[in-house]
């Protein structure tokens, strides 16, 4: 269950011909105050969004995606403002569908780590192991292609994804693209590894099923080995 590399600052770089400084995140913003973070004119947005319909829907998304913020990660707010208003800024400077479509973009990362970390589970889900040979088995050693033999740690649920982190948590062995409890790589103090073992991807991880039949087929070669190790030694 490898997480998706979270992406780097999604603020554009601005020119200023000002030289006033861009406003920092830290500078004091009232809650609930969003509509004056659009006040521009509308007809300049319109190359990047192509009507001035568009335009409007796209700053209705912008207050109610920061309302959302507010209500669930208020903590986000000051942050997420900053860099929205940094875009509309852009937008006013540099209108066009490219532009555009990168504030529609970021948006809608938003809204999908909004959507994942509400949904995320804060108390422990069905443990899979039950009645398999990993039934209780908090620490098990795997073997990577690559990197030989990892430690893995259980743990129900993985952490809550990252603010903004692209998606949750996928299996690096059969690829389910959701999964919520399972064996994550960890450091010898037990830190989730973020060594990337996949293209663009942190982390190692491994759920409940594929841990089982790995476990399985390793017990199966070693019996196989020793069966084979009994029947020559015999006369």
């Amino acid at each position: 269950m490898s997480e998706q590399e979270s992406p780097e600052d999604p603020t554009p770089e601005m020119e200023s011909d000002s030289g006033n400084e861009p406003m920092h995140p830290d500078a004091d913003v009232r809650a609930g105050q969003h509509a004056d973070l659009m006040i521009v004119d509308e007809s300049v947005l319109v190359p990047s969004f192509g009507s001035v319909e568009a335009v409007q829907e796209m700053l209705q998304g912008v207050r109610s995606v920061l309302q959302a913020v507010e209500s669930q990660e208020e903590e986000q707010l000051e942050t997420t403002r900053f860099h929205l208003q940094q875009f509309m800024q852009f937008l006013a400077a540099r209108p066009s569908a490219v532009n555009g479509a990168a504030l529609q973009s970021y948006i809608g990362s938003i809204r999908e780590s909004l959507k994942i970390r509400t949904s995320w589970p804060r108390e422990c889900l069905e443990d899979t192991r039950l009645g398999t040979v990993l039934e209780g088995k908090d620490h098990i050693i795997f073997e990577h292609d690559s990197e030989g033999l990892i430690r893995l740690q259980w743990g129900n649920p993985l952490p809550m994804p990252a603010w903004l982190q692209h998606g949750g948590y996928q299996c690096d062995v059969c690829f389910d693209p959701d999964v919520r409890l399972g064996y994550q790589y960890v450091t010898e103090d037990n830190a989730r590894d973020h060594s990337r073992l996949l293209e663009q991807r942190t982390g190692y991880d491994v759920c409940a099923p594929c841990a089982v039949k790995h476990l399985n087929a390793h017990r199966q070669r070693i019996e196989a080995w020793i069966s084979g190790v009994g029947s020559a030694s015999l006369p």
